[in-house]
């Protein structure tokens, strides 16, 4: 009978669909009780977090002031509740596919806040973690973002939620993030700009990034900018890229790069 060898073919060659994330995980995707667990989550890690001082990771005095910087605003909120690295998790293509077996790799979090942000969306807790100038969580690694001892391709997903502006060198430390990145990963990270900003990589424009992506094995396949005032009343504007890392051996031999001549400003 026909239909029976249908049943039988479709059982026998059966296709894994995408993971469905847990009750847990998608009701904690709701803002209230997202929030709830958050701070309970980092309050548990007080600890740590006054501690984040008691000695600078790198004897570069850049690094040093983003390190103070940086630790001072963490000490000073005592529970982040922004929810600002969201978007480069829908960027990456989140919720709507299966992440559960990839590593995934937060630059900056400062605390566990990205690191359950990126549970509730799917990534294994096994699989997640964090590199920052100070630790205040044990998935959080003491690491510069532009000289990380990571190996080569060693994640399938980075996120980078407005660490940039930080970067002493923007060209390193995108090369950085390229370079731990497996072929055909993806990253998604945010760049500010402001004029005469504090920051170096807060003057490096949009276009001088995507001119910088344009040397780089990857293509960008996301990009957009949005114009905001900032806490110190500056015109700012955000650009958010996605891109992915090229794979030599899996490129289509009917591709098209739409995206690489209009990620500019």
């Amino acid at each position: 009978m026909l239909w029976i060898k249908s049943i039988i073919s479709a059982a026998l060659h059966s296709q894994s669909t995408a993971s469905i994330p847990s009750l847990a995980r998608r009701v904690l995707q709701g803002p209230w009780l997202f929030g709830m667990v958050s701070t309970v989550l980092q309050l548990r890690d007080s600890g740590a977090q006054g501690r984040i001082m008691e000695n600078y990771t790198s004897d570069n005095p850049h690094f040093q002031r983003v390190q103070s910087y940086n630790a001072f605003v963490t000490q000073s909120k005592s529970v982040v509740k922004t929810r600002r690295a969201q978007r480069y998790f829908r960027i990456i293509g989140l919720p709507d596919r299966d992440v559960s077996r990839e590593k995934i790799l937060l630059v900056g979090p400062r605390n566990v806040h990205e690191l359950l942000m990126a549970w509730i969306f799917g990534f294994s807790w096994g699989n997640i973690t964090g590199i920052d100038l100070y630790s205040t969580n044990p998935k959080i690694k003491v690491m510069n973002m532009e000289n990380m001892s990571f190996p080569d391709d060693e994640f399938d997903v980075v996120v980078m939620a407005n660490t940039l502006a930080y970067a002493s060198d923007t060209e390193k430390c995108l090369s950085e993030v390229v370079r731990v990145l497996k072929p055909g990963g993806v990253a998604a990270f945010g760049a500010t700009f402001t004029k005469d900003s504090e920051w170096i990589g807060n003057m490096v424009s949009g276009a001088d990034i995507a001119f910088i992506l344009s040397r780089l094995p990857v293509e960008v396949y996301y990009y957009r900018s949005s114009d905001k005032v900032n806490a110190l009343g500056q015109l700012q504007t955000v650009h958010d890229f996605g891109i992915v890392k090229k794979d030599p051996v899996g490129v289509c031999f009917d591709h098209i790069d739409i995206l690489r001549n209009k990620a500019t400003v």
